[in-house]
């Protein structure tokens, strides 16, 4: 060991002689995408050799899948595996932390809440603030550094208010608390990206950052090396980078507006959160779709505004426009799902273990018998269901058929929920309904039902399984009850149930 820490101190005091600060970063999947051509990384250096700046070396360590407590084995690891490395192979992670750093970011907690790992309560908050103190002491002992930055984890899902995200917020406030105890800094990653996203948002109501809701495209990159520059003290190479993101991206002065569809508790009901530049808010004007009113408009702190509506869908998909002054938005408006309270299940091993009959409940038994699912009742007790209204939002998809259920509750591994849709048809016939698993890391397990009987039972999955599947229903004149209960094992959880063919349908 006296020989292993000797040589460490050695490479450590080499690197010194050519560098005067190495910045290390810790991380996961979106770390390790900042190595690749359009990431946060070789942004960075060029930004940092383009500002005359050559006496700081960059160095980001990231591996798909990691969270704050499976950190702990890598560092553990590296003092003896000399081939760890991350989702690139050629960055050793033995080899870099030898080398130790001047300044460490720890860009953690993603896949914390995306699998998810933790649990939010005040016990779950407790633990996980537990495993980041311990991390932070790992990687002092490890590779001692003059300064440690936390980094609170970027957006999951492009709706700032599903339940995801705001878990998300709960752990920054942590993550600061944390950075008081252990003589740490904040680098709030989070907030900036947060910044930047809302402002485009005023511009395009239809932007992302994030494709897959999970990890940033180029410009979400360089929106992180221009913080992360700025947070280690190289102003004039953040500037170098500022002047890459798109101009209209980094205007915070033009008018505009944004617009978020809400789920809601009661059906017949809709609300969209809002935001608003350049206009006053008793300007707004609102055009409601056929089938839909106006209930009113809220006035909210800040450029916030909710709208409230009441209705019931009848197309498929409906647009609604909001004015105010010469500012104009549209909004998709998607005929709802019922989504019912999460049901824990048993563990299984994801692929062909599952077992369908151990996520059975009462409401089956309801939906076989011809019962409409959403007046059943399990052990005695109603369901609580609420009015899913999809949203391209939180699937990276402009589809309305789509269902996200880690956007409604925070997702725990082998839970349960049941979907219903209500669809009326003007004759028999048959159409087809297609099954598709959504993002990259679903698995997920329908059993579906329509009219009481069951028609449908396998898993899609991207990774694991068939990604897509389908099944023919016969459709009866009249209301249609389409039902399924959804299995889950881990990490994102979105599904599109999805009518193909038919004529003169309503929803």
């Amino acid at each position: 060991m006296k020989r292993i820490l000797l040589a460490a101190a050695v490479l450590c005091l080499m690197t010194a002689s050519v560098f005067a600060e190495r910045v290390v970063v810790v991380g996961d999947s979106i770390t390790a995408q900042s190595n690749l051509d359009w990431g946060y990384a070789p942004a960075i250096r060029k930004a940092l050799t383009d500002a005359g700046v050559t006496d700081v070396e960059f160095v980001s360590l990231g591996s798909s899948g990691q969270t704050v407590a499976t950190w702990h084995d890598i560092v553990k690891r590296s003092y003896t595996d000399a081939k760890l490395h991350g989702d690139r192979a050629h960055i050793l992670y033995k080899t870099e932390l030898d080398l130790g750093a001047d300044t460490l970011l720890i860009f953690l907690g993603m896949n914390d809440v995306l699998c998810p790992y933790i649990v939010p309560t005040d016990e779950g908050y407790a633990k996980w603030k537990a495993d980041y103190c311990t991390l932070i002491d790992m990687l002092r002992e490890r590779a001692p550094a003059k300064r440690i930055l936390l980094c609170p984890p970027t957006m999951l899902t492009e709706n700032p208010y599903v339940v995801k995200n705001g878990i998300m917020d709960r752990m920054g406030e942590i993550m600061q608390e944390i950075a008081k105890e252990k003589n740490c800094k904040i680098l709030d990653l989070r907030g900036d990206i947060k910044r930047f996203f809302m402002n485009a948002r005023l511009h395009d109501n239809s932007f992302h950052f994030t494709p897959d809701c999970v990890h940033p495209h180029h410009d979400g990159h360089l929106v992180l090396a221009w913080s992360i520059l700025r947070g280690i003290g190289q102003e004039k190479a953040a500037e170098k980078i500022y002047e890459q993101i798109p101009a209209w991206i980094t205007d915070f002065n033009a008018p505009g507006m944004s617009l978020f569809v809400l789920n809601s508790t009661e059906p017949g009901k809709m609300q969209i959160r809002g935001h608003l530049r350049g206009a006053e808010k008793k300007a707004l004007e609102v055009v409601c779709p056929e089938s839909w009113k106006l209930d009113g408009i809220c006035d909210l702190p800040g450029d916030e505004f909710e709208i409230r509506l009441s209705g019931d869908s009848k197309e498929l998909t409906s647009i609604l426009t909001v004015k105010a002054g010469e500012i104009q938005r549209t909004i998709k408006l998607n005929a709802p799902f019922f989504v019912s309270k999460f049901f824990d299940g048993k563990p299984f091993h994801g692929g062909n273990s599952y077992d369908p009959e151990a996520t059975y409940t009462e409401l089956d038994d309801a939906i076989l018998a011809g019962q409409d699912p959403l007046q059943a009742k399990v052990d005695g007790k109603s369901v609580p269901w609420i009015v899913y209204y999809p949203q391209a939002d939180v699937t990276g998809y402009d589809l309305p058929n789509a269902i996200d259920f880690a956007s409604i509750e925070n997702g725990q591994q082998f839970q349960t929920a049941y979907v219903v849709r209500k669809v009326t048809s003007p004759k028999v016939q048959t159409v087809k309904l297609n099954v598709n698993a959504l993002s990259f890391s679903t698995m997920a397990y329908p059993t579906i039902y329509v009219n009481g009987k069951k028609i449908y039972e396998n898993c899609v999955s991207p990774r694991h399984r068939q990604a897509r599947d389908s099944v023919e229903i016969t459709l009866q004149p009249g209301e249609n009850v389409i039902s399924a209960r959804v299995g889950h094992f881990t990490w994102q959880w979105a599904v599109e149930f999805a009518i193909e063919g038919g004529e003169g349908l309503e929803y």
